[in-house]
């Protein structure tokens, strides 16, 4: 092996050593911790993070990384990831280490201090906390920014590289466009799809046994990995054989965790198939609306359809005799997909996800280019729920502070949601081309659709670029028609033979 690239791949484990010591003590403080101890703990984590500075800024790694840039001999995944991490490690070198240790600090006590306001439904004690947030961000773009680009674009490009606000307008103005309409279509004709079922009392310990085996069902290796709960389900890795994800158990709510599970689940699978050539590479996709397509294709076009349903439904009813013993498949299956306009961006259902997107992205618009007030965010927020989702919003706790990724100074974050769904489509469309997948889901093989996604995306989707990732699996760039095509015709079907 090249010995500058065998040199490169030696820091690269250093590195991947701290991450994991930062992702096992910042689960620890999510799941486990006791609640005093998120000061301390911050300060601490503050203090390693001054010490991880060193490594990725040590002029002799940055020396060998610029020596690779030029290096003819590397196979092509290795050229793009020298680049990502030249790209990264220009950023941090930018970045004073005490900026840097006071963004990891500030991280930990917002995050602590979303959770209590969350749960006091208190805006105006998490308001300071978002305000640091805003400017902490602010800040670490100046230092490295170096593109000319507005403030928000960078922002944007940091977290969807080749994204800018005028792509995303495009975007967010086609689905309003095709998406609106049908949703209003729909939801006149909700009352057609029987739902009483979906009330009823669905007891934890049942709902856990489910989801344990439903993890397993699409193919999450629980030898390498676990799943605990919190509030707000998330998927997080030490390493590729060290992977765990959340979710929430709501007893009036059964089909949160159910499909929470198969979301996280498969951001989790992305993980674990990564190539075994970058096992000590630190985990990362070059786009986050690639990591994102993975959990929207699972959750929903797989997760969601018919066909998944028909082996795994008469288990539910074993596990929920009392709900769902009268309940067909076919009744379930429309409930499932019901849409209907909501507060709650976890919970939304797939026709109107898109929308409470676009309310975050329109926000930080304001926030970045605006200098939007954080006091006057809350008012703001209520009143795009109303304009776009047509609700009226009741208090903070089911606003504003619903989502933890502001807390932890995540902005610029949002859009990749929406774009998940659309590269999901894009690459659901050409695996109907060469797999059966409803033929293997009615019999049961999930694991066909995890292969193909394994092979196609997770082997070396952390390291290629979504446009290369697109063009070698689909033979074409991002092409968001599949997704408004899918949409289509998926929720005409949901309502035939209701009429």
């Amino acid at each position: 092996m090249n010995e500058n690239y065998q040199k490169f791949l030696s820091y690269q484990e250093r590195i991947a050593a701290y991450d994991m010591a930062f992702t096992l003590l910042n689960w620890d403080q999510t799941t486990a911790a006791p609640r005093g101890s998120s000061e301390t703990t911050g300060h601490l984590l503050g203090v390693l993070s001054g010490e991880f500075y060193q490594i990725p800024t040590d002029p002799e790694y940055r020396k060998i990384v610029e020596e690779l840039s030029h290096d003819e001999t590397l196979a092509p995944d290795e050229k793009e990831l020298i680049r990502k991490t030249a790209r990264s490690q220009k950023q941090m070198a930018a970045l004073p280490a005490d900026v840097y240790a006071a963004s990891i600090e500030l991280g930990n006590r917002s995050t602590h201090a979303w959770e209590e306001a969350k749960k006091n439904n208190d805006f105006a004690s998490f308001a300071p906390f978002l305000r640091d947030e805003i400017e902490m961000t602010k800040k670490i773009a100046n230092y490295q920014n170096d593109t000319g680009m507005p403030i928000y674009d960078f922002i944007l490009n940091q977290n969807e590289e080749g994204f800018t606000m005028e792509k995303l307008d495009a975007f967010f103005g086609m689905l309003r466009e095709r998406i609106v309409p049908l949703l209003k279509s729909c939801e006149a004709k909700n009352g057609k799809i029987r739902t009483d079922f979906m009330k009823k009392k669905y007891p934890v310990d049942r709902q856990r046994t489910f989801n344990e085996s439903l993890a397993k069902h699409i193919g999450f290796d629980l030898n390498r990995g676990l799943i605990a709960e919190y509030m707000h389900p998330f998927t997080t890795q030490l390493h590729l054989d060290d992977v765990r994800i959340t979710t929430y158990y709501d007893e009036n709510v059964f089909d949160s965790a159910i499909f929470s599970t198969i979301h996280e689940g498969g951001h989790a699978m992305f993980e674990q198939d990564r190539d075994r050539k970058y096992a000590f590479v630190p985990a990362a996709a070059n786009s986050m609306g690639i990591h994102e397509s993975q959990s929207r294709l699972n959750e929903n076009m797989m997760g969601r359809s018919l066909s998944f349903w028909k082996p795994l439904y008469p288990k539910l009813q074993e596990l929920f005799p009392e709900n769902l013993s009268d309940v067909t498949l076919e009744e379930f299956w429309r409930a499932i997909n019901r849409p209907q306009a909501g507060l709650i961006r976890c919970d939304a259902d797939e026709l109107t996800y898109c929308l409470h997107i676009m309310v975050r992205y329109e926000i930080e618009k304001k926030i970045f280019m605006e200098d939007y007030p954080v006091e006057k965010l809350p008012a703001l927020w209520n009143q795009m729920y109303k304009d776009y989702l047509g609700i009226d919003v009741p208090d903070d706790a089911h606003g504003i502070l619903q989502d933890v990724h502001w807390s932890d100074g995540l902005f610029g974050y949002f859009p990749s949601y929406a774009l998940g769904n659309a590269i999901a489509a894009q690459l659901y469309h050409t695996m109907a081309k060469e797999i059966d997948i409803d033929g293997e889901l009615e019999k049961g093989n999930a694991e066909a659709v995890h292969q193909w996604l394994c092979e196609k995306v997770h082997h070396k989707g952390g390291i290629m670029p979504v446009g290369e990732i697109l063009q070698k699996v689909t033979g074409e760039d991002f092409n968001p028609q599949y997704y408004v095509d899918y949409m289509e015709k998926k929720f005409t079907a949901l309502y035939e033979g209701l009429e």
